[in-house]
Order: structure tokens, then sequence, then C-alpha cells
């Protein structure tokens, strides 16, 4: 819809008011329909993992909300299209095309988005594959290393080398748009790796180094939670701590293996290599982050819970997250809490006092019986 609404505003404005008549009929309560920006998006997605990862705020022993001290994490969502990076930045650096200040607990947090477009996964295998198709075209059979042993596919080459995020360095050895290649797997994954660093070193939409960040950009952190597919497959699949090794494990798989771990469709689990193999470029050469046990722990599906978009803009529109400062408990009021705790005194006393009396009664009664057998002698 925001590609819709810049490339036809009238269009969009006609579905958009077409879908809020057909949601007003609905027995929900609607509220009204608008289209996010991009930042605003990113943004509620950094809300909704920092939220569940309880990096604003954490429950005491006591029930009541204190900082937890842990910092923000930021976010790196690999879309189908492009990859964004979502992080916290100073304030006063904001830029406010580019990202949005949000009032949390008290607290104002400048929310930076750093967009790059034709790096999504999509968008990552089709150029991946034009590139080898151009540098192999003269074999019958082009080699994927990043694809599984024995997978095998057929591509046409309008299917992968069409739209903006096409690019050709030698425009004379463009293949015609109905030529079809036959690409199989070769499944290496040293050459996957360095044939997608090439790729996005010589990509001219984005670039992926920390320096192409000015320095009023740069990440508070570098705990990143990364929202892939390919990662949860990872995470799921390959137990190694380290990125580096459980890359090369996953591009090392057989279609076998593959299909074994996952009912997810071979074509899109053969894809998961180069997804892979991308994350890995930017831990280790492009934003450096710090890709250590913890962060590796920090990069992670958070269990059955939504980590997109909607859920942090469910927990702003319900205001579950306060702009103001906490000042409430979780379990019960102090006044309660102080009357519950004098009642357990009084009682716990009332039972000392009972059981001493009941066992000094006992006692009275076994030294009178004494006294009148020793009577009685």
């Amino acid at each position: 819809m925001r590609q819709l609404n810049l490339t036809n505003h009238i269009l969009s404005d006609s579905l958009l008011a077409a879908l809020t008549v057909a949601l007003k009929s609905s027995p929900f309560s609607f509220q009204g329909a608008q289209i996010l920006s991009s930042p605003d998006e990113e943004a509620f997605s950094w809300v909704a993992v920092n939220y569940v990862l309880e990096n604003f705020f954490k429950y005491d022993w006591r029930g009541q909300l204190v900082p937890s001290g842990k910092g923000m994490a930021g976010v790196l969502s690999v879309g189908g299209t492009s990859t964004r990076l979502t992080y916290k930045v100073e304030e006063e650096n904001q830029a406010s095309e580019e990202g949005v200040r949000l009032q949390l607990y008290g607290q104002m947090h400048s929310v930076y988005t750093h967009h790059c477009p034709c790096h999504g996964a999509d968008q990552l295998r089709s150029r991946l594959l034009s590139m080898l198709i151009q540098d192999q075209r003269s074999a019958k059979t082009v080699s994927n290393p990043c694809w599984p042993l024995t997978y095998f596919r057929e591509v046409q080459w309008k299917s992968v080398h069409a739209g903006p995020c096409a690019v050709s360095d030698d425009t004379s050895n463009i293949p015609g748009p109905e030529e079809v290649f036959n690409i199989t797997g070769s499944s290496n994954p040293t050459s996957c790796k360095r044939l997608v660093q090439s790729l996005l070193n010589s990509s001219s939409s984005c670039s992926f180094f920390k320096h192409s960040l000015s320095s009023a950009f740069k990440p508070l952190q570098t705990r990143f939670l990364v929202i892939s597919e390919a990662m949860d497959f990872v995470r799921e699949t390959v137990p190694s701590p380290d990125l580096g090794q459980a890359v090369d494990r996953l591009c090392g798989m057989s279609v076998k293996e593959l299909v074994k771990e996952s009912q997810t469709s071979l074509d899109t689990l053969a894809d998961y290599c180069v997804v892979s193999a991308f994350i890995f470029h930017l831990s280790t050469e492009g934003y450096m982050l710090d890709f250590d046990r913890s962060v590796w722990t920090a990069f992670q599906k958070m269990g059955d819970t939504s980590s997109g978009w909607t859920l942090g803009y469910l927990l702003s529109l319900t205001n579950t997250i306060p702009q103001d400062s906490p000042s409430f408990l979780k379990g019960i009021e102090p006044g309660v809490w102080s009357l519950l705790l004098i009642l357990f005194v009084v009682l716990l006393t009332g039972s000392f006092m009972r059981i001493s009396y009941r066992v000094m009664v006992k006692e009275n009664s076994f030294s009178n019986r004494n006294s009148s057998v020793f009577d009685d002698n």
C-alpha cells in the first residue's frame, strides 16, 4: 500500500476508503485505517521486541515495575524485498524523515531505521542467480553453491532479472527474457559466502558497511534480534552457538536433511543458505555486530509471541505501554499488602499462644495427677 500510495495516490485512497467501509460494517470496534510509514512500522517492531524481552522495565519480586538495566536491543528485519536495521540513537541526532521519537514509560526514545531495498530474501536469491547465470552462461547447467546438492530448478531469465533491483555489469552478455536456464545446487558453504560477500560489496543501492552510517546514526548497542525465517530455522536445527559454523552446517545440508528438519517447502528451504550467509556477512564485515554467545542467544524467535510491527502497534494503540513513568504494582497495593502482613502476624501469634496454652494445661494436669498419687501413698 505504501508503494501504491507513492505511485497512484488516487487509487490508494479509493482502496483505503473501501476498506474503511467494509470494516465499519463488521462487529469489531473499528477506529479507523491508515497507511503506516516505513519508519513507523519498524519502530513498532522495535517496541514489540524490547517489550517482550523486558528491556524497558521488568517486575521485581514484589510485583513492582523497575528499570531492567539491560539496555535496548536493535532489530534486524529481513523481508522479501528489503532489509531494515532499526535501533536506538542519541535523541539529539534523530532525523525526522528516517525515524521516529517515542515516549515510553516516561522516557524518550529516538528510533532510527536504516533501510536497504533490494536486499530481502527474494531479491538476494534473484540477484545471486542473475550473477551466476551471467558468469556461467556458456555452460549447459549453472551451478549454485548456495543450494543443496542435487536440488534442481529451471529458471527463466526474466524472472530473476527484472525490476529496479536488476543490475548487469556487462550489458552485452544479458540473455533474452524468455531464455531458460537449468540451475543445480552444489552445496559449497565457502563459495556461497564468498559469492554473497561479492554481491553485497558491489551493491549500489545500499551500503552495509559500518562506516556508511554517519556518526550521528551509529547504533548505541550491538545486541540485535533478527526477524527472519531462515534464522529461526538455523536456531532450531543447528545447535552451534557460532554463527559461522551454523551457516556452514546449514549450507552443507542435503535435500534429505532439509526436508527432514522442516515441513516448509523445499524451494523455500533451499534459499535459507543465502539469507543466513547474508546475515553472517553483516555480523563479520558489515555493521560488525558483536556475535558472541550472549548475542547469539538474543537472535531468537520469541516463543509464540509475534515480533512483527502488529504487536508493537497494538501495544501503543491500547496504551499497554504508557507514556508516563510507571507508578503501579503488578500484584497488590501497598495498603492491602500491609494489612495482609498484619493479619498474618496476628494469626501466627494467636496460633503460637494457643499451642503454648494447651501445652501448659497439659503439663499442669500431669503435675496434679502425680501429686494425687503421692498423697495416697
